[in-house]
């Protein structure tokens, strides 16, 4: 049956298939199509895994024990040898304070501390009077009291200071002494008769060395370490310090030295 369309009509449809759109290609919907937004990427460095050493087992009782380090050996060694060098100093102190305190002496007695050498030595002392090291500490004892040094005279003779010592150009003791009070007796020269026949005499009292003039005519003059020449009036006592140097008359002389 055959239709007839209108040219009117025709012409509008035609008009219509013209102008519709055409229907996209798939290439050109994929490559349009919505995407989701690319997700940062960082530059992370990789760690690759390290060996660990294996754990050494646990210490047993039967397992030996490591020696101690050598400087903790040498430590404990080094105390040893201090404790055993005190009880040998110690030893040798009392060894000498009994030898010093047997000794036979009809003189008198003092009390006395020992030096590291064994010198006796007054207990107010810090440093021994011989040798002048330090005094350990210890209890003062008494013994029978030491020489406690010398004169040495200008004339070359040399006196030990056991007991008092008379001094002059023609000494003589006066009556009744005991036997053990005696002093020595010393006879200087004088030509021209300036020392008195007894003119000084050196005592002993403890620890302690003293000088008298014994009421000389030209006197006697003392000097003490380090000090200014110093003239004794009649009867006056001095104490000699070890080093002092008496002068008799200006015409013989002698210094005190400490028992060596």
């Amino acid at each position: 049956m055959d239709f007839q369309m209108a040219p009117e009509v025709m012409l509008e449809a035609l008009a219509r298939i013209q102008t519709a759109p055409s229907a996209p290609t798939a290439a050109t919907a994929y490559a349009s199509a919505a995407q989701p937004p690319a997700e940062p990427t960082f530059d992370v460095p990789v760690s690759l895994p390290v060996a660990l050493p294996p754990v050494p087992p646990a210490a047993t009782g039967t397992e030996p024990v490591a020696d101690p380090p050598a400087h903790t050996a040498d430590l404990g060694a080094g105390t040893d040898d201090d404790e055993t060098e005190l009880t040998v100093d110690r030893s040798a102190l009392l060894e000498a304070r009994n030898a010093a305190q047997n000794q036979t002496f009809s003189g008198p007695s003092v009390l006395a501390v020992l030096c590291s050498a064994g010198h006796p030595t007054p207990p107010h002392s810090d440093r021994c009077r011989v040798c002048g090291s330090s005094i350990p500490p210890q209890e003062p004892f008494t013994m029978p009291r030491p020489p406690l040094g010398v004169l040495r005279l200008s004339t070359g003779d040399v006196v030990t200071l056991d007991r008092s010592v008379l001094l002059g150009r023609a000494p003589k003791l006066g009556d009744g002494l005991a036997v053990h009070d005696r002093p020595h007796v010393v006879k200087v020269p004088s030509p021209e008769r300036d020392v008195s026949r007894n003119h000084v005499e050196v005592i002993l009292e403890g620890w302690h060395v003293l000088i008298r003039d014994l009421g000389t005519t030209n006197g006697t003059t003392v000097t003490l370490p380090g000090e200014s020449p110093l003239r004794l009036r009649a009867n006056d006592q001095q104490v000699l310090e070890p080093g002092s140097l008496v002068s008799m008359a200006d015409e013989v002389s002698f210094t005190f030295e400490a028992a060596s």
